[in-house]
Protein backbone atom coordinates (compact mmCIF):
# COMPACT_ATOMS: atom_id res chain seq x y z
CA UNK A 1 0.00 0.00 0.00
CA UNK A 2 1.44 3.34 -1.01
CA UNK A 3 1.84 5.96 1.68
CA UNK A 4 2.35 9.73 1.77
CA UNK A 5 5.36 9.00 4.01
CA UNK A 6 7.25 7.88 0.90
CA UNK A 7 6.66 11.19 -0.91
CA UNK A 8 9.77 13.43 -0.71
CA UNK A 9 9.57 16.99 0.58
CA UNK A 10 8.15 18.89 3.54
CA UNK A 11 5.11 17.15 5.02
CA UNK A 12 4.01 20.18 7.02
CA UNK A 13 4.74 18.83 10.49
CA UNK A 14 6.08 21.10 13.21
CA UNK A 15 9.69 20.70 14.30
CA UNK A 16 9.64 17.99 17.00
CA UNK A 17 12.67 19.55 18.68
CA UNK A 18 11.02 22.95 19.10
CA UNK A 19 10.40 24.17 22.64
CA UNK A 20 6.66 24.88 22.94
CA UNK A 21 7.42 27.57 25.52
CA UNK A 22 9.71 29.59 23.28
CA UNK A 23 6.77 31.86 22.55
CA UNK A 24 7.38 33.91 25.70
CA UNK A 25 8.82 36.79 23.66
CA UNK A 26 5.73 36.76 21.49
CA UNK A 27 3.57 36.97 24.61
CA UNK A 28 5.55 40.01 25.79
CA UNK A 29 4.94 41.63 22.41
CA UNK A 30 1.21 41.02 22.78
CA UNK A 31 1.34 42.70 26.21
CA UNK A 32 3.10 45.73 24.72
CA UNK A 33 0.46 45.97 21.98
CA UNK A 34 -2.33 45.73 24.53
CA UNK A 35 -3.77 42.40 23.38
CA UNK A 36 -2.83 40.56 26.62
CA UNK A 37 -2.72 42.07 30.10
CA UNK A 38 0.16 41.67 32.55
CA UNK A 39 -1.73 39.12 34.64
CA UNK A 40 -2.21 36.92 31.58
CA UNK A 41 1.46 37.20 30.69
CA UNK A 42 2.49 36.23 34.19
CA UNK A 43 0.18 33.22 34.00
CA UNK A 44 1.82 32.09 30.74
CA UNK A 45 5.30 32.56 32.21
CA UNK A 46 4.37 30.62 35.34
CA UNK A 47 2.96 27.78 33.24
CA UNK A 48 6.15 27.69 31.18
CA UNK A 49 8.28 27.48 34.33
CA UNK A 50 6.14 24.65 35.70
CA UNK A 51 6.42 22.71 32.44
CA UNK A 52 10.21 23.04 32.47
CA UNK A 53 10.38 22.13 36.16
CA UNK A 54 8.48 18.89 35.56
CA UNK A 55 10.68 18.14 32.55
CA UNK A 56 13.73 18.53 34.80
CA UNK A 57 12.15 16.17 37.34
CA UNK A 58 11.62 13.58 34.61
CA UNK A 59 15.30 13.86 33.67
CA UNK A 60 16.30 13.39 37.32
CA UNK A 61 13.94 10.45 37.80
CA UNK A 62 15.37 8.80 34.67
CA UNK A 63 18.96 9.25 35.88
CA UNK A 64 19.81 12.17 33.56
CA UNK A 65 21.03 14.92 35.93
CA UNK A 66 23.21 16.50 33.23
CA UNK A 67 20.09 17.16 31.14
CA UNK A 68 18.13 18.47 34.13
CA UNK A 69 20.89 20.84 35.21
CA UNK A 70 20.60 23.68 32.61
CA UNK A 71 16.81 23.69 32.97
CA UNK A 72 17.04 24.01 36.74
CA UNK A 73 19.76 26.66 36.58
CA UNK A 74 17.52 28.79 34.34
CA UNK A 75 14.54 28.26 36.65
CA UNK A 76 16.49 29.30 39.74
CA UNK A 77 17.76 32.39 37.93
CA UNK A 78 14.20 33.31 36.94
CA UNK A 79 12.65 32.54 40.33
CA UNK A 80 15.40 32.51 43.00
CA UNK A 81 12.92 32.37 45.88
CA UNK A 82 11.21 29.18 44.60
CA UNK A 83 12.63 26.68 47.09
CA UNK A 84 11.65 23.55 45.18
CA UNK A 85 13.52 24.70 42.07
CA UNK A 86 16.63 25.31 44.17
CA UNK A 87 16.41 21.94 45.91
CA UNK A 88 16.16 20.08 42.61
CA UNK A 89 19.19 22.04 41.40
CA UNK A 90 21.07 20.92 44.52
CA UNK A 91 20.05 17.33 43.76
CA UNK A 92 21.24 17.54 40.14
CA UNK A 93 24.61 19.01 41.15
CA UNK A 94 25.06 16.41 43.90
CA UNK A 95 24.33 13.54 41.52
CA UNK A 96 26.90 14.96 39.10
CA UNK A 97 29.49 14.92 41.91
CA UNK A 98 29.70 18.73 42.05
CA UNK A 99 29.38 18.90 45.82
CA UNK A 100 30.91 22.38 46.25
CA UNK A 101 28.47 23.77 43.70
CA UNK A 102 25.63 21.94 45.43
CA UNK A 103 26.58 23.57 48.75
CA UNK A 104 26.68 26.97 47.03
CA UNK A 105 23.24 26.39 45.49
CA UNK A 106 21.87 25.40 48.89
CA UNK A 107 23.36 28.54 50.46
CA UNK A 108 21.79 30.57 47.66
CA UNK A 109 18.39 29.04 48.41
CA UNK A 110 18.76 29.93 52.09
CA UNK A 111 19.76 33.50 51.24
CA UNK A 112 16.81 33.92 48.85
CA UNK A 113 14.48 32.57 51.52
CA UNK A 114 15.94 34.97 54.09
CA UNK A 115 15.45 37.98 51.79
CA UNK A 116 11.85 37.01 51.01
CA UNK A 117 10.96 36.50 54.67
CA UNK A 118 12.68 39.72 55.75
CA UNK A 119 10.75 41.69 53.12
CA UNK A 120 7.50 40.10 54.36
CA UNK A 121 8.41 40.84 57.99
CA UNK A 122 9.24 44.47 57.24
CA UNK A 123 5.98 44.92 55.31
CA UNK A 124 4.01 43.45 58.22
CA UNK A 125 5.78 45.73 60.69
CA UNK A 126 4.99 48.78 58.59
CA UNK A 127 1.37 47.69 58.38
CA UNK A 128 1.16 47.24 62.13
CA UNK A 129 2.67 50.67 62.75
CA UNK A 130 0.23 52.30 60.32
CA UNK A 131 -2.92 50.71 61.79
CA UNK A 132 -4.36 51.82 65.09
CA UNK A 133 -6.00 48.45 65.81
CA UNK A 134 -4.47 45.76 63.55
CA UNK A 135 -5.94 42.80 65.42
CA UNK A 136 -4.40 39.59 66.71
CA UNK A 137 -4.15 37.91 63.31
CA UNK A 138 -1.59 40.44 62.03
CA UNK A 139 0.56 39.99 65.15
CA UNK A 140 0.30 36.21 64.84
CA UNK A 141 1.35 36.37 61.19
CA UNK A 142 4.36 38.52 62.07
CA UNK A 143 5.36 36.06 64.83
CA UNK A 144 5.09 33.18 62.35
CA UNK A 145 7.36 34.94 59.84
CA UNK A 146 9.91 35.70 62.57
CA UNK A 147 9.91 32.05 63.66
CA UNK A 148 10.54 30.94 60.08
CA UNK A 149 13.42 33.40 59.84
CA UNK A 150 15.02 31.92 62.95
CA UNK A 151 15.07 28.32 61.70
CA UNK A 152 16.32 26.40 58.68
CA UNK A 153 13.44 24.57 56.93
CA UNK A 154 13.51 20.76 57.22
CA UNK A 155 13.89 20.24 53.46
CA UNK A 156 17.03 22.38 53.34
CA UNK A 157 18.45 20.68 56.45
CA UNK A 158 17.80 17.27 54.88
CA UNK A 159 19.62 18.23 51.67
CA UNK A 160 22.56 19.65 53.62
CA UNK A 161 22.78 16.38 55.56
CA UNK A 162 22.79 14.40 52.30
CA UNK A 163 25.70 16.50 51.02
CA UNK A 164 27.62 15.88 54.26
CA UNK A 165 27.00 12.14 53.90
CA UNK A 166 28.26 12.20 50.32
CA UNK A 167 31.42 13.89 51.60
CA UNK A 168 31.88 11.12 54.18
CA UNK A 169 31.13 13.48 57.09
CA UNK A 170 28.70 11.12 58.78
CA UNK A 171 28.98 12.45 62.31
CA UNK A 172 28.55 16.04 61.09
CA UNK A 173 25.35 15.00 59.31
CA UNK A 174 24.08 13.30 62.47
CA UNK A 175 24.80 16.43 64.57
CA UNK A 176 23.05 18.64 62.03
CA UNK A 177 19.93 16.48 61.94
CA UNK A 178 19.73 15.95 65.69
CA UNK A 179 20.21 19.67 66.30
CA UNK A 180 17.47 20.77 63.91
CA UNK A 181 14.35 22.24 65.61
CA UNK A 182 12.36 19.99 63.26
CA UNK A 183 14.40 16.87 64.05
CA UNK A 184 11.29 14.88 65.03
CA UNK A 185 9.74 15.23 61.58
CA UNK A 186 9.65 11.98 59.57
CA UNK A 187 11.67 13.46 56.67
CA UNK A 188 14.56 14.33 58.98
CA UNK A 189 14.28 11.07 60.92
CA UNK A 190 14.63 9.23 57.61
CA UNK A 191 17.83 11.16 56.82
CA UNK A 192 19.04 10.57 60.38
CA UNK A 193 18.51 6.84 59.93
CA UNK A 194 20.52 6.96 56.70
CA UNK A 195 23.29 8.86 58.48
CA UNK A 196 23.41 6.23 61.25
CA UNK A 197 23.61 3.54 58.55
CA UNK A 198 26.59 5.28 56.94
CA UNK A 199 28.22 5.51 60.36
CA UNK A 200 27.54 1.82 61.12
CA UNK A 201 25.39 2.70 64.14
CA UNK A 202 22.79 0.04 63.46
CA UNK A 203 20.64 0.16 66.61
CA UNK A 204 20.29 3.93 66.34
CA UNK A 205 19.46 3.59 62.64
CA UNK A 206 16.75 1.07 63.52
CA UNK A 207 15.25 3.47 66.07
CA UNK A 208 15.20 6.36 63.59
CA UNK A 209 13.53 4.29 60.86
CA UNK A 210 10.96 3.00 63.36
CA UNK A 211 10.08 6.59 64.28
CA UNK A 212 9.37 7.29 60.59
CA UNK A 213 7.18 4.19 60.42
CA UNK A 214 5.22 5.28 63.50
CA UNK A 215 4.13 8.32 61.48
CA UNK A 216 3.75 6.44 58.18
CA UNK A 217 3.59 2.62 58.42
CA UNK A 218 3.74 2.35 54.61
CA UNK A 219 6.92 4.36 54.10
CA UNK A 220 8.84 2.11 51.70
CA UNK A 221 12.21 3.85 52.11
CA UNK A 222 12.01 3.58 55.91
CA UNK A 223 11.14 -0.11 55.63
CA UNK A 224 14.17 -0.64 53.38
CA UNK A 225 16.39 1.17 55.87
CA UNK A 226 14.93 -0.84 58.73
CA UNK A 227 15.60 -4.08 56.82
CA UNK A 228 19.26 -3.16 56.43
CA UNK A 229 19.65 -2.11 60.09
CA UNK A 230 18.09 -5.39 61.25
CA UNK A 231 20.19 -7.39 58.79
CA UNK A 232 23.41 -5.92 60.14
CA UNK A 233 22.30 -6.75 63.69
CA UNK A 234 21.80 -10.42 62.73
CA UNK A 235 18.00 -10.29 63.06
CA UNK A 236 17.38 -12.02 59.77
CA UNK A 237 13.69 -12.96 60.05
CA UNK A 238 12.74 -9.42 61.02
CA UNK A 239 14.96 -8.07 58.24
CA UNK A 240 13.27 -10.31 55.65
CA UNK A 241 9.85 -9.22 56.85
CA UNK A 242 10.73 -5.52 56.59
CA UNK A 243 12.25 -5.98 53.14
CA UNK A 244 9.16 -7.89 51.96
CA UNK A 245 6.94 -5.06 53.19
CA UNK A 246 9.13 -2.56 51.31
CA UNK A 247 8.92 -4.38 47.96
CA UNK A 248 5.19 -4.96 48.44
CA UNK A 249 4.77 -1.20 48.58
CA UNK A 250 7.30 -0.40 45.85
CA UNK A 251 8.21 -3.34 43.64
CA UNK A 252 10.91 -1.51 41.68
CA UNK A 253 13.20 -1.16 44.68
CA UNK A 254 16.49 -2.97 43.94
CA UNK A 255 18.10 -2.28 47.33
CA UNK A 256 15.12 -3.76 49.18
CA UNK A 257 15.18 -6.88 46.98
CA UNK A 258 18.91 -7.21 47.69
CA UNK A 259 18.34 -6.96 51.46
CA UNK A 260 15.59 -9.56 51.18
CA UNK A 261 17.92 -11.88 49.30
CA UNK A 262 20.68 -11.46 51.85
CA UNK A 263 18.30 -12.13 54.76
CA UNK A 264 16.87 -15.24 53.08
CA UNK A 265 20.38 -16.48 52.37
CA UNK A 266 21.24 -16.14 56.06
CA UNK A 267 18.06 -18.08 56.89
CA UNK A 268 19.12 -20.92 54.57
CA UNK A 269 16.36 -20.35 52.00
CA UNK A 270 18.77 -20.54 49.10
CA UNK A 271 16.42 -20.66 46.09
CA UNK A 272 14.28 -17.80 47.38
CA UNK A 273 17.45 -15.85 48.15
CA UNK A 274 18.73 -16.35 44.61
CA UNK A 275 15.38 -15.23 43.19
CA UNK A 276 15.36 -12.02 45.27
CA UNK A 277 18.98 -11.20 44.39
CA UNK A 278 18.33 -11.82 40.68
CA UNK A 279 15.34 -9.44 40.81
CA UNK A 280 17.56 -6.82 42.47
CA UNK A 281 20.11 -7.13 39.67
CA UNK A 282 17.45 -7.09 36.97
CA UNK A 283 16.37 -3.74 38.36
CA UNK A 284 19.91 -2.43 38.93
CA UNK A 285 22.83 -4.46 37.49
CA UNK A 286 25.34 -2.23 39.32
CA UNK A 287 24.70 -3.80 42.76
CA UNK A 288 28.13 -5.32 43.35
CA UNK A 289 27.24 -6.98 46.65
CA UNK A 290 24.33 -8.81 45.03
CA UNK A 291 26.69 -10.18 42.36
CA UNK A 292 29.15 -11.30 45.05
CA UNK A 293 26.43 -13.03 47.08
CA UNK A 294 25.03 -14.78 44.02
CA UNK A 295 28.48 -15.89 42.89
CA UNK A 296 29.05 -17.58 46.26
CA UNK A 297 25.50 -18.92 46.39
CA UNK A 298 25.69 -20.51 42.93
CA UNK A 299 29.18 -21.86 43.64
CA UNK A 300 28.56 -23.49 47.01
CA UNK A 301 24.81 -23.80 47.55
CA UNK A 302 23.04 -24.24 44.22
CA UNK A 303 25.87 -25.93 42.27
CA UNK A 304 25.77 -23.76 39.16
CA UNK A 305 29.42 -22.95 38.30
CA UNK A 306 28.55 -21.11 35.07
CA UNK A 307 26.25 -18.65 36.82
CA UNK A 308 28.71 -18.31 39.69
CA UNK A 309 31.45 -17.34 37.24
CA UNK A 310 29.20 -14.87 35.41
CA UNK A 311 28.31 -13.05 38.64
CA UNK A 312 31.94 -13.10 39.80
CA UNK A 313 33.01 -11.43 36.56
CA UNK A 314 30.19 -8.90 36.84
CA UNK A 315 31.23 -8.07 40.41
CA UNK A 316 34.80 -7.32 39.37
CA UNK A 317 33.97 -5.23 36.28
Amino acid sequence: VESWDAVPGDDGRHDAAADPWDGADAVRQLVELGYVDEAGARSVEASAREARYHLARVHLDRGRPAEALPILEALVEAAPDAERYALRLVEALRRLGRLDDAHAALDGALEARRRTLEARRDALRRGLEAESDPGESRHALLAQVERRLATEPPALAAHRAILLLDEGRHEAAIRLLQGSPASSRPALQLRLGEAFVRAGRWAEAEAAFRRVLEADPEHAAALRGLALALLRQGRFEDAARAALDAVALRYHFPAAHAHLGEALLALGQLERAAEALEVALAQDPRLTRAHVLLAELYRTGLDDPARAQAHLEAATR
